[in-house]
């Protein structure tokens, strides 16, 4: 987990309450259950632990950890690949998860997805293809992959794996150099519906999301034509001549 006291925009943010937990414990939260679940579950086979990766300097925060008995692991204050190689090494882990301490709204199963995933991959994000609200970023990836994204993104060092998720061109790159990579996405987002028709089953799906549709609409126009102006139903009134 990635952290920091002096926050750009609205300094010690990571410490301010929302309930009774603080912002950072929120998300310390969701990683240890996370880790909780897949244990329970045997569906990872190394022991998992949380790290908050902060600026070597950043003394409040290191001070918030320990007394909390949290992992604080330092490194560089600008370059966040620094900190976490830093977390790689001194974990001796195989791969890293990451994740911001500013998305208190974290939910545990977007990091269960993203370790499950690297059991297959090299590479896991859901920002790729973006399909969850903000706040639900995470990535996950191995340790031979992490070290070559790092050297391949010699820009952008304050947002890892930004540059990966945006670049077509560098993912590319590290398919040739034999890694691979997947995009985590909700598939019920409506940003993946499927609308031009190609096949018989494209014009059957079609019709009956067309169907739906107008008959909806047809409901709502009778609804709304028995309805007066001050919101109460009205009977209909029938004339004869």
């Amino acid at each position: 987990m990635q952290a920091r006291t002096a926050s750009t925009r609205l300094r010690k943010k990571i410490y301010e309450f929302i309930g009774t937990k603080s912002v950072i414990e929120h998300v310390y939260q969701a990683c240890h259950d996370a880790m909780v679940t897949l244990m329970a579950n045997q569906r990872i086979y190394v022991i998992p632990c949380v790290a908050i990766l902060g600026p070597e300097n950043d003394q409040l925060l290191k001070e918030y950890c320990e007394d909390r008995e949290w992992g604080f692991i330092g490194g560089s204050t600008g370059d966040l690949y620094d900190r976490y190689q830093a977390g790689l090494d001194a974990r001796e882990a195989d791969a890293l998860v990451r994740v911001t301490a500013d998305c208190w709204n974290l939910d545990p199963r977007r990091i269960i997805d993203a370790i499950t995933a690297i059991k297959s991959f090299d590479y896991a994000s859901n920002t790729v293809i973006r399909s969850y609200p903000e706040g639900q970023d995470v990535q996950a990836c191995r340790k031979k992959a992490f070290e070559w994204i790092n050297k391949s993104s010699p820009k952008e060092r304050e947002h890892p794996f930004m540059e990966f998720d945006d670049n077509a061109v560098m993912r590319e790159k590290f398919e040739r150099a034999g890694y691979k990579w997947t995009n985590l996405a909700d598939y019920s987002n409506p940003i993946f519906e499927h609308n031009s028709i190609d096949t018989l089953e494209d014009l059957g799906k079609a019709r009956a999301k067309y169907e739906i549709r107008f008959k909806t609409m047809d409901r709502e126009k009778q609804e709304g034509s028995s309805t007066g102006p001050d919101g109460n139903k009205q009977q209909k009134m029938v004339g004869i001549r």
